[in-house]
């Protein structure tokens, strides 16, 4: 039986080599910027499902908020990586706009 924080460990791993696999594809030079975004994206998420892994034994703030704000910014970063792999540019002014209301939202 696997408790909730158990998963969120197994999850926030499989993210984090995830992020090193498309780093590493992103250095072979072989596809586009997408495999750099997605990458940084998914290294986002997997810090932000530990810090919330952690909950209970760090500062709430740091594990809830903070967690939920970088995983904001991990799920902004895939949508830039999809646009770029359909070879569209992407507005950056709207996505900061939009990420820096939804951390208001938690802070």
């Amino acid at each position: 039986m696997l408790d909730l924080r158990s998963v969120y460990f197994v999850c926030a791993a499989t993210c984090l080599v995830l992020s090193v696999i498309q780093f590493a594809v992103f250095a072979g030079g072989r596809f586009g910027r997408w495999t750099l975004w997605w990458g940084a994206s998914n290294l986002a998420l997997g810090l932000a499902t530990f810090l919330v892994a952690f909950r209970g034994y760090i500062a709430d703030w740091i594990s809830i908020d903070l967690g939920n704000i970088i995983s904001i910014a991990g799920y902004l970063m895939m949508l830039v990586s999809m646009r770029s792999l359909a070879n569209r540019s992407t507005k950056f002014r709207p996505a900061i706009w939009l990420f820096a209301f939804m951390s208001l939202i938690f802070i």
